[in-house]
Parts: C-alpha cells; structure tokens; sequence
C-alpha cells in the first residue's frame, strides 16, 4: 500500500492551525488510479482541500493514512491527541462481515475510538460505513443483485436533508458515486438513517453525541484546529457514514470496472451501464460540505443561512407547527 503524503507528523503539535484527518487504509485502488491521482487517502484530501482553502485560506489539511490491513499501522495514543477525525477508507481486500483478524482489530478500534476518544470524529466510507455500523450492531450482507455502480441517486430522510444537503438547497435526492455489492442492512441502535436507495437500505447514518434530542444539551467537543464550532445539529455529529464514495469520479471507478470485469465479478452487461452511469453528474461537492460541517468548517452564509433559519425540511416544520 502507498505510503501517507502528509506534510506534518501528526504525533507533533503542528505550528499553523491544521485539520488532522487519520485515515485508515484499507485498500488502495487500481494500479491506474494509483499512479494518476494516488492512494485513497489522497483522494479524499483532493476532495476537501478545495473546500477548506474556498473559506479557510489559513487553515491547513493534513491526511496521514495508516495501513490497518498489511501493516495492522494505527495511530497512537499521542498522534490522537491532535487528531480532529478519523476516516476508515472504502476495501475489497474482503466481505466487511467476515471475523478476519484484521476486520475484527479495526472493529474493536472504532469502539475504542469511540468510548476513549469522544472528542474525535469518526467516519466511514462504503467498506468503513459497513465497519462502523457492523460495530455498533448492525447487520452486513451481500448478494450478486445488490451491485451498485456509478452516480447513484439517494432518497433523503428528514434527517438526511438536514445534514447533508446545504441549509439554503434542501433537496429530496442526492447523487453519489458507488462501487459495492455488500451493504448495510440494518440501522444500529443509536444512529439515525440518512438515506437510502432501491437496492441499499441503510446508504448514510449519523450518530449524535447524544441519542436524545438535541435540546438544552451541553456544547459537544471542540476541535483542535481552533475554528469556531458551527451551529448545530452540525457540531453533535459524532460518527457519520456514507456507502458512496464522494471523493470518486469515474478515473478511479472505470479501472476498477475493468478489474472487476475481467476477474468475472461482474458480466459485460452491468460493466456496460456501470461504465455509464460513472459519468452521471454527482453531489460529491455537497457531500464534500457536509463532511465539511461535522468536522467543524462553515462557510459564513452557510452559518448566516442557519441562523437566519434555513435548513429545517418543510416536514419538520410541519410537525413543530402540528406540536404547537
């Protein structure tokens, strides 16, 4: 696996204020990709770093990626002392709902995570959304009719409105990329269902600080890059999870097509419409943004937006006025 391409070491205190993502790898991508763009961890710097320097011109970003499969690397007490996140990467090194040694070390480290480190965010994405939830619980399968690949379009719960998409464009659907075949099955206890499609469940889910309502609640952690916490529901994310990939595009899944094709677990059939729907515009930007929010960064009309009221869903409304 590629070594990490972070400019700090994460176990030092950094000189300028700086977003720590730890980001555990567990697989790295195509050997095209992997020379085009680099591993998994430095596609999602590529994805968020726009983003940051869009409004935070002074903050620095730094993902430093562990290899948790070949090398069982983790970060140590002291490097999480300055971490802001910690992202588990996509796989298909194996089934998520396996009991290999390596998948139950990385189960038992979102726990520990969770419980020793509440100050850190955790999230995860395709295989470490199916990682967290199988933590917490939940059930993960897989079947041969269950491939989604491409620009997939999402149904948006109440909740998922709320989180994901910007205060000031409240949608019913959003589109991310995807590549899986194993999926989620089941909400975890204390987590709430973000999306979901016709052949996946359970496609995002959010877990707050607290499982009861958000009212009259103690401020949740700050964050150690120093930015003011954004407003909440956004700052009571804990733990967020998606199956699709934002920080894909159709240079990293084609190849993959190709592999995928070529080894016999897909026909020429779905390769064809996977191949299709990869070049299908997609919501990475907003997923962008929503990851974005969790981890403390707002942009000042995002934050001007809430304030003034924006990003509550009709529904929601309706059911306050119903209450009242």
């Amino acid at each position: 696996m590629a070594n990490s391409s972070e400019t700090n070491d994460i176990g030092s205190k950094p000189e300028k204020k700086t977003l720590q993502i730890a980001f555990l790898i567990c697989d790295e991508p195509a050997e095209p990709t992997l020379k085009k763009h680099g591993g998994f961890h430095d596609l999602m710097h590529n994805l968020l770093e726009p983003l940051v320097k869009k409004e935070h011109q002074d903050l620095h970003l730094n993902v430093k990626g562990y290899d948790v499969v070949d090398k069982r690397q983790y970060p140590t007490r002291e490097d999480l002392e300055n971490v802001d996140c910690v992202c588990i990467s996509g796989s298909f090194v194996e089934y998520a709902g396996v009991d290999s040694p390596w998948i139950m070390r990385l189960i038992g480290y979102v726990v520990y995570l969770h419980d020793e480190f509440p100050r850190i965010r955790l999230v995860g994405i395709c295989f470490g959304h199916q990682i967290i939830a199988r933590a917490f619980g939940a059930k993960v399968q897989t079947g041969d009719d269950t491939w989604e690949i491409g620009s997939t379009e999402l149904e948006l719960t109440t909740e998922g409105k709320k989180l994901l998409c910007d205060p000031q464009d409240l949608r019913a659907t959003l589109r991310i990329q995807q590549m899986h075949s194993d999926y989620v099955s089941t909400v975890p206890e204390g987590f709430k269902l973000l999306a979901k499609s016709p052949r996946c469940p359970v496609q995002a889910l959010v877990k707050y600080y607290e499982k009861h309502e958000l009212d009259d609640m103690e401020d949740p952690p700050e964050y150690r890059h120093g930015e003011d916490r954004p407003p909440k529901p956004y700052s009571m994310m804990h733990v967020l999870t998606c199956q699709g990939h934002p920080e894909w595009h159709a240079d990293v899944i084609e190849p993959l097509i190709d592999e995928f094709l070529k080894d016999g677990k897909i026909d020429q059939k779905l390769a064809d419409e996977a191949r299709s729907n990869t070049r299908k515009q997609d919501d990475s930007e907003v997923f962008g943004r929503a990851l974005m929010r969790q981890l403390g960064l707002i942009w000042s009309k995002t934050r001007k937006a809430v304030e003034n009221g924006a990003g509550t869903p009709p529904e929601e409304e309706e059911e306050k006025t119903e209450a009242n």
